[in-house]
């Protein structure tokens, strides 16, 4: 398990993500518009789910991932 701070910015991403395998599991709850999936996807991670309860947003990011 990662225990990752709640704010998040490039640097912290690098920190936290980059000494791990790019094929790890990554769930993601409540992942918002997707700009950290963006950041994920673009630095080679693919193993990625997302979890969101609004139904409207999983509209959006079943489509912006499809």
């Amino acid at each position: 398990m990662i225990n990752a701070p709640m704010r998040f910015t490039t640097t912290n991403y690098k920190e936290i993500f980059f000494k791990y395998d790019k094929d790890i599991n990554i769930l993601e709850i409540g992942p918002g518009n997707g700009h950290f999936i963006d950041w994920l996807i673009a630095n080679g991670y693919k193993n990625i789910t997302l979890i969101d309860i609004e139904e409207d947003n999983c509209r959006y990011l079943r489509k912006k991932y499809k």
